[in-house]
């Protein structure tokens, strides 16, 4: 085990959301980014989304929750936030556990 220290970051407002997206836009491209999601299901077109986690180095994580446990909705339009996200992963190299499936989960 290494002794590195990794912050992680939990999205839970909308100025928080709107930093996140500026930051990790200005992200160089050619950087991989870590990338998964958590769902309700495995079926692609019925799945929902209940958060996302992301990371473009070893020493920060992301995580936005879309969801709540209940199936409410986080955000006020989490609809725009998914828009947000899978614009993000465009043209990315992509690091992830199930990547078609999240990948694909997050166009549907």
């Amino acid at each position: 085990m290494s002794d590195q220290t990794i912050e992680c970051i939990v999205i839970t407002d909308q100025h928080e959301l709107d930093e996140f997206f500026e930051y990790a836009n200005g992200v160089d491209p050619s950087i991989h980014l870590a990338y998964d999601i958590e769902t309700d299901g495995l079926n692609i077109k019925t799945a929902r989304i209940f958060g996302v986690g992301l990371a473009f180095s070893e020493e920060q994580a992301f995580y936005i929750p879309i969801r709540h446990p209940s199936g409410e909705e986080f955000w006020e339009n989490s609809i725009v936030v998914i828009s947000k996200l899978e614009n993000l992963l465009k043209g990315r190299q992509l690091l992830a556990h199930n990547g078609i499936y999240d990948v694909l989960v997050t166009k549907n």
